[in-house]
């Protein structure tokens, strides 16, 4: 952390915390500006998946690293379909009832 502080890093704005059995987990954001010289051979590819965001990195037009980070967001999305499709099963019960269908 003592790196972010004092080398150019800003602690953003947003915080999340997580109950984790007894203990709270803090997460803290940090941004920085960077200075970007254009070199179209420099290229960053990102794929965003339900579960996880892969980004490639390409310098001078040659791979140097892939990055993966596990999101879990597919839980989330699963739960906010089934979430979805129950409300819309009960709108059309309450639509059908009250003569909207």
């Amino acid at each position: 952390m003592y790196r972010y502080l004092y080398s150019g890093w800003d602690l953003a704005s947003e915080l999340k915390l997580e109950c984790n059995g007894g203990r709270v987990l803090a997460y803290l954001a940090f941004s920085r500006s960077f200075e970007i010289t254009y070199d179209p051979k420099n290229v960053v590819s990102l794929d965003v998946n339900e579960n996880n965001v892969t980004i490639a990195v390409f310098r001078g037009g040659m791979f140097v690293e892939v990055i993966r980070v596990e999101t879990g967001l597919g839980r989330m999305v699963m739960a906010y379909s089934v979430r979805r499709e129950r409300i819309s099963r009960e709108d059309l019960l309450v639509g059908g009832m009250l003569g909207r269908n």
